[in-house]
């Protein structure tokens, strides 16, 4: 049985749906509960295109988390929220890049709309819309102590978590992003977040390892807009290299990461200076030349020459692009020689700066100083933060020059999402329901060539689950034993009442690689573990009769019962008589797990007693 719910949202109204129309940024935050464990699936904020947005954890018991997948440096702006004021303390994995690509996002973040505490530069203090955002208000030690937290790990390493075995796999979009495999014992679950078939910089999507699962939870919303990727980045070079022909400047709000550097590699033929302003601008391009091994093939093949895999390198060697954590005073960082934006700006230029939202940072003061000469251009390139008319609408003065909005976004289209379900084929699929209920939604009965198409339910005060029963039989692992181990078994006679059953025991330790069990003679260190653990064990199946006959004897006479796909049953309990509605309360058991479900600790008390003490048998 997978159970998930979805703690996305965090009061933003337009939340996903606004994400579809490319109006705001959809909270990415799931929990999926499979295999005995529950795993919460990445841990993002919201943004609707003037406030951000946090997930809906008040009714969630965090306790219950045993892990946190991230999938990709856009997906963690929350963490700090939840390892500094929410206490979790388990584990958090996210691949290498994304961990230090995510610390630089999110400082980038703090700068631009945290607490004043944090000692921003004074140009980005003075810049700061006075405007409540609802971004959290992280503090520089929060975030480093919530980034110490995560174990960084690499494509294909295999995690274990209780009985299941995780393991990310590329997923195409950004350096270092992912996608999830989640199994136990001949089922599998995936996880499918930012993803892209496009040949850009990242390394490519791995497709082969999400083939086949019982489940496809997907969480990526498409694209908006009928322009392709590589038509998109023409389109950019084009706009860019017209407007600064004809003497004009042209400003591009954006983050200094991700679609950035594809943008960067589109500037060689133009003929103007370019200029990246971010309080994290130099250390983001720096990264990009020590983790070549997490690049596409063609950039590791130029890495390992060895020469320079991005334009952007080249660019900044010749002088033609400069990075400056503001445009205002002396602004390069302390290890670099001391120079100032004014000292190096010429017109013709281009300028890339931040927020996209034009809320806060260096791009409110290029409005200012650029907005009221029509050969200028404002280009819009990010779907995530609000359409062109919101945008220009919340700045406190009219604009004169010219505004465009040019799309540049690698993740999946509407159809590219259907045509990637279609090739993995897993026997059920959960979707944001916009994308079922979407004007292009290619989702239809007869199409499909996967399994059932089920949508991810919406968030609320009380986040609804959606459970899916996974008829797929458990595998059998194989196991792997020797002649002494199987010698030394003794053999005991266990009465059932029905018959005699023979029972060998034996002391062995376990270990666990895939699917293959290996049992070996323990270690001393094992039988010291050993004689911490409990002296009895529970064997057997309940059988329904006994179930009910123990109900019954605890005066609980009012029950219905019904067959489940899996082969055992379930039971809910109502109060009183009859006619009474269920208080709840039901029982689900089937051969290899039992499900209790009620709000009442006293009869979650009684149903366990009777299933441990009445039902199953143990030595």
């Amino acid at each position: 049985m997978l159970r998930v719910v979805n703690l996305g949202g965090g009061g933003v109204k337009t939340g996903t749906s606004a994400a579809m129309s490319g109006a705001g940024v959809a909270c990415n935050c799931m929990v999926a509960c499979f295999g005995g464990a529950c795993i919460m699936l990445d841990c993002g904020l919201s943004f609707d295109g003037t406030t951000f947005g946090t997930p809906s954890w008040n009714d969630f018991d965090l306790e219950r988390i045993d892990a946190v997948l991230i999938s990709n440096h856009y997906h963690m702006m929350a963490l700090p929220l939840l390892t500094e004021y929410k206490g979790f303390r388990r584990k958090i994995y996210a691949t290498t890049p994304t961990v230090a690509i995510g610390r630089l996002v999110l400082l980038e973040y703090q700068q631009y709309f945290g607490v004043s505490g944090s000692k921003p530069t004074a140009a980005l203090q003075g810049s700061r819309k006075k405007l409540h955002s609802g971004f959290p208000q992280y503090t520089v030690q929060d975030i480093e102590s919530c980034i110490s937290k995560i174990t960084a790990v690499s494509y294909h390493e295999i995690l274990e978590v209780g009985r299941l075995t995780l393991q990310a796999v590329s997923s195409g979009s950004y350096l270092g992003s992912a996608n999830w495999v989640m199994q136990t014992f001949g089922q599998k679950i995936v996880y499918i977040s930012d993803s892209s078939l496009e040949r850009h910089h990242p390394s490519l999507i791995d497709i082969p390892p999400l083939k086949d699962a019982d489940v496809a939870i997907i969480s990526t919303l498409p694209v908006p807009g009928a322009v392709t990727f590589m038509k998109a980045r023409q389109d950019f070079a084009a706009i860019t290299a017209g407007t600064v022909a004809k003497g004009g400047n042209v400003l591009v709000p954006c983050l200094s990461t991700g679609i950035i550097f594809d943008l960067l590699d589109m500037m060689e033929p133009i003929k103007a200076s370019s200029f990246l302003i971010s309080p994290m601008a130099h250390e983001h391009l720096s990264y990009t030349c020590i983790c070549a091994e997490w690049l596409c093939p063609e950039k590791q093949e130029i890495a390992y020459i060895p020469n320079s895999p991005f334009v952007h390198l080249n660019l900044q060697s010749r002088g033609t692009l400069s990075t400056f954590p503001t445009a205002i005073g002396n602004s390069t960082p302390a290890r670099l020689p001391r120079r100032s934006f004014a000292s190096c700006f010429k017109e013709p230029s281009v300028v890339f700066t931040g927020h996209p939202s034009c809320l806060s940072g260096d791009v409110t003061t290029f409005l200012k100083l650029w907005g009221t000469n029509p050969r200028n251009i404002v280009l819009f390139i990010d779907s995530h933060f609000g359409p062109v008319g919101q945008v220009i609408s919340s700045q406190e003065y009219p604009l004169s020059c010219q505004v465009r909005q040019c799309v540049v976004d690698a993740r999946l289209s509407q159809a590219q999402l259907k045509s990637l379900v279609d090739s993995i084929r897993p026997h059920h699929v959960l979707v944001h329901k916009q994308c079922l209920f979407s004007a292009a939604n290619p989702w239809s009965a007869t199409a499909n060539a996967s399994g059932p198409v089920m949508a991810i339910p919406t968030t609320g005060d009380n986040p609804p689950f959606i459970k899916i029963s996974i008829t797929k039989a458990c595998g059998i692992p194989a196991v792997i034993t020797d002649s002494e181990l199987i010698q030394a078994l003794s053999q005991t006679t266990e009465t059932t009442g029905v018959e005699d059953v023979q029972v060998r025991t034996t002391c062995f330790a376990i270990s666990k690689n895939g699917d293959r069990l290996t049992l070996n003679n323990p270690t001393l260190q094992d039988m010291r573990a050993l004689s911490e653990s409990p002296r009895q064990y529970l064997w057997g199946s309940p059988l329904l009769s006994t179930f009910v006959g123990a109900l019954a004897e605890q005066g609980i006479l009012c029950c219905s019962v019904t067959r489940t796909d899996s082969g055992g049953f379930r039971i809910v309990i109502s109060e009183g008589g009859a006619d009474e509605c269920d208080c709840g309360t039901s029982v689900t058991i089937s051969m290899t797990e039992t499900h209790i479900e009620t709000d009442s600790d006293e009869m979650r008390g009684i149903l366990r007693d009777i299933i441990v003490n009445k039902c199953l048998r143990n030595f």
